[in-house]
């Protein structure tokens, strides 16, 4: 995955105070040495225009943060002239040190930017401080993945499932805050592409697939039908260069053409193209920021039960779950999806993927909230191995169990009926993320 760049400026006083250059030096080769992140250092600046020189060229050279170390006390000017010249996310950095007093500069330059309403993090702390540099690395990832979003495309093909009110979005308030273009285009587009492709393609990708799986349990018709799909998303996302898609599915996939989108959304995940499901674009634009934070597939589900007692939930979707979610391919099954009404008089068909998530650290996550008052609900959790229950529908699905510190509170306080997790702990960066975003998290 690629490393969070970050432009290093520190901040002087004068010339010849050497014991502020060793301390920027310091801090300088600490944050190389974590191996975390990809350092552009400049020059010591003493003056506002040489900070407008560094921080011009940290933007010419495309970092996702700049860090204003503060290594004496300064004259604040020098820091908001560079703050003012481009707009990128930054950090002003200042650690107690008696004999240069640069707490004493980065706290002069912090107000002073408050002062001026400014968006930034503050942070304090040596430079041979773990909890101090995992802060900076934190900040830096959340900015790269800003960035990231705000030159991503994201193919919204269909429309919102049913009557989903809590998958309504404002396009304008999603480009203000996080910068994503999104391209609307009409479901007819995946039946018009699957015209188009070779039975030899589909036979190719349905051997390849099974090859990847336990077993394979789903009829011939269902398997040609929701391979088509996939190969046919794959196609609209490399003519269009989707960074993440959106698909509505129900009924016109799921019913009328007779297969869901559940295989072509699990692939696609495996093949680093977060793709959600039945219209709800908030998940897609997380599955993106969760992957880009992990390089981990999101699994994008719902929460079908809740024991408030031991604070788990039980996650699934009616099909869609990235086969390497599972901890061996040998537990994967391909079946036959289950033959649930979607409008009455009819029934979806297509394949589906029957595993459990494997165990692990996680975080989960959505985006949520009407128009412009998006908002992202977060916790840390804990996937368990699986044991047996009764799973009802959800028997021939993806799922999974979640340990999360309150089970209670975030069932109630949920902002909508779809979810994404994924393994690793990111809710530090998510935080920043919103922080840079203004974004309130719940």
């Amino acid at each position: 995955m690629k490393l969070p760049k970050v432009g290093f400026i520190p901040i002087q006083f004068i010339q010849e105070d050497k014991a502020a250059t060793e301390l920027s030096e310091k801090a300088c080769s600490k944050l190389k040495d974590t191996q975390k992140l990809d350092v552009l250092k400049a020059n010591p600046v003493f003056t506002a225009q040489q900070a407008r020189n560094a921080v011009r060229r940290c933007f010419a050279e495309d970092v996702d943060v700049v860090i204003y170390f503060i290594s004496c006390w300064i004259d604040s000017s020098v820091v908001i002239s560079a703050v003012q010249e481009v707009g990128m996310p930054y950090i002003v950095w200042g650690c107690s040190d008696l004999n240069t007093q640069s707490l004493l500069g980065a706290v002069e330059a912090v107000t002073s930017l408050k002062n001026l309403e400014e968006k930034f993090k503050a942070v304090y702390g040596d430079p041979g401080d773990e909890k101090t540099v995992e802060e900076i690395v934190t900040r830096a990832k959340a900015a790269r993945v800003l960035k990231k979003l705000r030159r991503a495309k994201i193919g919204f093909i269909g429309g919102i499932t049913f009557g989903m009110y809590d998958a309504v979005h404002d396009l304008v308030a999603l480009r203000e805050k996080l910068g994503v273009d999104v391209v609307h285009l009409d479901q007819y587009r995946i039946i018009e592409e699957m015209d188009r492709i070779p039975e030899s393609d589909v036979e190719a990708a349905i051997s390849k697939a099974s090859n990847r799986v336990g077993r394979v349990e789903a009829g011939k018709e269902h398997m040609v039908k929701s391979f088509k799909i996939y190969l046919a998303l794959k196609r609209l996302i490399e003519k269009f260069e989707f960074d993440a898609i959106m698909i509505k599915c129900h009924p016109d996939l799921s019913q009328i053409y007779g297969a869901c989108g559940c295989i072509g959304a699990s692939l696609l995940i495996d093949d680093d193209l977060p793709c959600a499901c039945e219209g709800n674009l908030y998940t897609a634009v997380t599955m993106l920021i969760l992957h880009e934070l992990t390089g981990s597939p999101p699994f994008c589900h719902e929460i079908s039960a809740v024991d408030t007692e031991g604070s788990t939930m039980l996650l699934w979707h009616c099909g869609a779950g990235a086969p390497s979610l599972a901890k061996n391919p040998s537990e994967v099954t391909l079946k036959q999806q289950y033959a649930a009404p979607v409008e009455k008089g009819g029934q979806m068909g297509g394949v589906t993927l029957d595993f459990w998530v494997k165990a692990g650290n996680a975080t989960i996550a959505i985006l949520g909230g009407v128009c412009e008052n998006i908002k992202m609900q977060i916790s840390q959790g804990e996937i368990l191995e699986p044991r047996k229950m009764d799973l009802g529908a959800g028997k021939i699905w993806a799922r999974a169990l979640i340990k999360v510190p309150d089970a209670e509170k975030f069932i109630k306080e949920t902002l909508g009926h779809q979810f994404v997790t994924v393994h690793g702990e990111v809710e530090k960066e998510l935080t920043d993320l919103c922080d840079l975003a203004n974004i309130p998290t719940v």
